[in-house]
């Protein structure tokens, strides 16, 4: 079993159902409160209640049993995240509150029903999952208005919101005043929690604070919290209205049952809480009549505003489908007048192209002439789309199909570009380098930004309206990252939007006062001033759970009059692991898809380190005997791992900084070896667990090599730092020698030099290579060629000095991918397209 976590009275652990062939949790009763006879009575009346419902917002018993005098349940396993997780990372945004509040309440309605109160709802015990929300821990629920006889009214701590032993009976922050009181909770005292709970989704604050836990409870019992509307503006009065009645301090005066918060919370996500009425307290009854005579006696008035002003509408949502066979690309462009979208989409068996769509049509047009495109725009009168395709700089008419090469000798990573009235072009390099301008008839191109000390790259320019000043996004190995404004007559450099450590990288665009970008996993938009380029407004989140892993891979396109087009996170494509032979032929599928960033098989070759790059970049263990799998990292990014031995592994993961290096033992937290404004990714470590090498970025010298000893001081030392990039180093089994790849040559080819203190090296590849791997015996060295996507091998003699042979093609494998096995074999992955893919999403004004 993999341990998921723990709670008051016991610890969750991942397993495998055998009989029915699924994962599934088990929570075990902790051996500290096995002899406790109230304690297992709670844990037993737990299952019973558990037992006792039946709905798909509840996390489902499956079986309870005892084992050795240990007592367990058998559960559904839940995979996501809390929704305190969640809120972590701030509000959500209202779509969202009212589509999982409504499951929540309908969960609460379902135990109701049977006489069930749970007593301690509270973000901690909600599961977001793919299919919603799920209702967990009923381990403080009564039944039949019965408290057990171990129920105590001493207090808790604020700093440790958990229910302990001869605790009040739930959470400090979500209990309702009568719990505090020591009366009798029954369904009216879960409302009040969930009103709790849905204030905090929709503002990322708590209802209720304290200093000290005196000052929480006066809060809770005569306090009352801020407005909503003062911390989400735009919150909807009906909503705000739902909360504040769930949260009435009279039990008498709150809605009387979970079911009707439930269909209100439904009613406002159809649209419908304006001309729907709402139940609850005879003072919201109230509100509502006086609010309706009050409309009576001003309808006269605002007749003429009426008849002289358009009335307003909520923005009109809809998401858009890749076209078959195929899933979205990180590129897509509304055309100016909001009309017409192009996007790239991508296919495993065939080079990506562009695709054309007008939103008042369901048929997705090819264009022709961009295959292997990134990135995409369109000309001010929308005529023309330019793009990035196979390293040059083209435009499109869109009318007669006709392609036009502007400039050559590109980047093909998609950094953006943007084209103003005038017929001026800027376009990011991507690489280090500043933007450029050209003109769209094409010519000369010239810097049109300072590359500042510090800087790594520019990208994603957006041209404003008066046409000479632009928005473009600086990524810097220092403070100086973020959303900038820039002109085209000047060197101008005005810092707009501030960006923190990886993974908050963003990019911006605007349109009508509004400038819309990326804040961590939200999509905001903020008031904005294109003339004296300042924001005197407030961040509004417009949609959640956009992709974090940078600004080169998310789509953002705003039209003049406002219509948004996005993304949200998810891979293209997932890939299917399998342990092959020298001859590629299959011997096992290994653990189940994921959208990979990493793989490393453990020098015993049972377990495998597998980082994920979506929902969340996290590093997983793999064990294969056990078939199980374990989340093992839990910062806001982690990606990239590589052995120490067989339990602990060295990962890159952010923090208060962008990537860097942490070493992850099995016992205690995990201990930092590198602190630095620069990314640190992890290539290997050494054989004898002395060293971790790391490739990372420096402004001078681009990518470059480093180790850091996994032993305290923890100093780096350069590797490999020429004005070439190195990177992809891999240590020998025996310690001697080092495999990297440089592009010394214009193009990235393999070399071998000696370790640690290099020295001489040695070219290994006649051509391009990535991913260099030893085999365990150090007699033969593996990459790929990315030209042919064939897995290379070459023989190594190395006793007396160091002689390679000669390249020979093994098999092809269809990504970079892959490792190799303590028994020789290979474990490569294998991409498909992801059916869960997010669709493009519209927002139409």
């Amino acid at each position: 079993m993999a341990p998921l976590g723990a709670g008051g009275m016991g610890e969750v652990y991942r397993a495998r159902d055998t009989r029915l062939e699924r994962s599934v949790a088990i929570k075990v009763l902790s051996a500290e409160f096995a002899d406790d006879a109230s304690l297992k009575l709670r844990f037993e009346r737990e299952a019973r209640t558990i037992s006792a419902l039946s709905h798909p917002h509840i996390c489902s018993l499956f079986d309870i049993g005892n084992h050795d005098g240990t007592d367990f349940l058998v559960m559904e396993l839940l995979e996501g995240q809390t929704l305190a997780d969640r809120l972590s990372s701030g509000p959500i945004p209202i779509a969202d509150v009212l589509r999982l509040g409504g499951q929540i309440a309908e969960a609460l309605a379902a135990a109701h029903r049977a006489g069930i109160v749970h007593r301690d709802l509270k973000p901690g015990n909600i599961m977001l999952t793919r299919s919603g929300a799920k209702l967990l821990d009923f381990g403080l629920a009564k039944s039949g208005g019965q408290l057990a006889s171990h129920d105590a009214t001493s207090a808790g701590t604020e700093q440790q919101p958990i229910t302990e032993r001869g605790a009040i009976i739930g959470t400090f922050q979500y209990m309702a005043p009568e719990q505090l009181e020591g009366s009798p909770a029954d369904a009216r005292t879960d409302i009040f929690a969930l009103g709790a709970v849905l204030y905090e989704m929709a503002t990322g604050v708590r209802a209720f604070t304290g200093k000290n836990r005196t000052s929480l409870i006066a809060a809770i019992v005569s306090g009352q919290p801020r407005a909503i509307s003062e911390l989400q503006p735009l919150t909807p009065q009906a909503f705000e209205q739902l909360v504040r009645a769930c949260l009435e301090k009279d039990p008498d005066d709150r809605f009387q049952s979970a079911r009707d918060v439930a269909m209100q919370l439904r009613w406002m996500a159809a649209g419908d809480a304006s001309t729907r009425p709402q139940s609850g307290s005879k003072r919201e009854r109230t509100g509502w009549i006086t609010a309706a005579v009050l409309t009576t006696m001003l309808a006269a008035g605002a007749a003429y505003h009426i008849r002289t002003q358009p009335p307003s509408r909520a923005p009109l949502r809809f998401t858009i489908t890749a076209p078959p066979g195929t899933n979205f690309a990180r590129t897509a462009a509304i055309s100016p007048d909001g009309r017409r979208l192009a996007f790239r989409a991508d296919a495993l068996d065939k080079p990506p192209m562009l695709y054309l769509r007008s939103l008042d049509s369901l048929v997705t047009q090819p264009i022709g002439g961009t295959e292997s495109s990134s990135t995409v725009f369109w000309s001010p009168d929308g005529r023309h789309l330019g793009f990035i395709a196979r390293g040059a700089l083209k435009r499109l008419d869109t009318a007669d199909g006709s392609v036009r090469t502007l400039l050559t000798g590109l980047s093909n990573l998609n950094g953006g570009a943007t084209w103003n009235r005038a017929g001026v072009i800027v376009f990011s390099l991507v690489t280090e380098a500043p933007l450029y301008r050209i003109s769209a008839e094409g010519g000369q191109h010239v810097p049109v930004t300072r590359f500042a000390k510090g800087d790594r790259v520019h990208c994603w320019p957006w041209f404003l309206p008066d046409g000479r000043h632009f928005l473009y996004t600086v990524l810097g190995v220092s403070g100086s990252s973020g959303i900038y404004a820039g002109a085209l007559d000047s060197d101008l450099r005005k810092l707009i939007v501030p960006i923190g450590p990886l993974p908050d990288m963003t990019r911006a665009v605007y349109a009508r006062g509004q400038l819309f970008y990326l804040r961590g996993r939200s999509l905001v938009a903020q008031e904005f001033d294109p003339k004296h380029l300042q924001l005197p407004g407030t961040a509004l989140i417009i949609d959640d759970d956009i992709e974090i892993t940078g600004p080169l891979r998310t789509p953002l396109s705003v039209s003049e009059d406002g219509t948004l087009v996005y993304r949200k996170a998810g891979s293209v494509a997932i890939d299917h692991l399998s342990m092959v032979d020298h001859s590629g032929r299959e011997i096992a599928p290994v653990g189940k898809p994921g959208p990979h960033n990493s793989l490393r098989v453990s020098p015993d070759g049972t377990r495998i380190l597998r980082a994920y790059d979506d929902p969340i970049a996290s590093v997983w263990v793999y064990d294969s005997d056990r078939d199980t799998e374990t989340r093992m990292t839990f910062e806001r990014w982690a990606g990239l791992a590589a052995w120490v031995d067989n339990d602990s592994f060295v990962y890159s993961a952010v923090t208060d900084t962008p990537p860097n290096l942490f070493l992850k033992r099995p016992q205690g937290p995990p201990v930092r070896l590198t602190n630095s404004s620069a990314q640190h990714y992890i290539e290997s470590v050494s054989p004898d667990g002395r060293f971790a090498i790391y490739t990372t970025e420096e402004a001078r010298t681009g990518l470059d090599v480093y180790a850091v000893s996994l032993t305290p001081p923890h100093k780096p030392m350069p590797l490999l730092n020429s004005a070439a990039g190195e990177g992809s180093a891999h240590v020998s089994p025996d310690g001697r020698w080092l495999a990297y790849t440089s592009n010394e040559s214009g193009t990235f080819q393999l070399y071998v030099t000696s370790f640690p203190q290099t020295g001489r090296k040695w070219q290994i590849s006649p051509g391009r290579a990535e991913q260099p791997r030893w085999s365990r015996d150090g007699r033969e060295l593996y990459y790929r060629d990315p030209a042919t996507g064939m897995l290379m091998a070459v023989k190594i003699d190395a006793v007396r000095e160091f002689r390679p042979g000669r390249p020979q093609p093994l098999f092809a494998i269809p990504s970079s991918l892959y490792d190799v096995a303590s028994n020789g074999r290979f474990l490569i992955a294998r991409p498909e397209l992801n059916p869960d893919s997010p669709p493009l999403t519209v927002v139409v004004k």
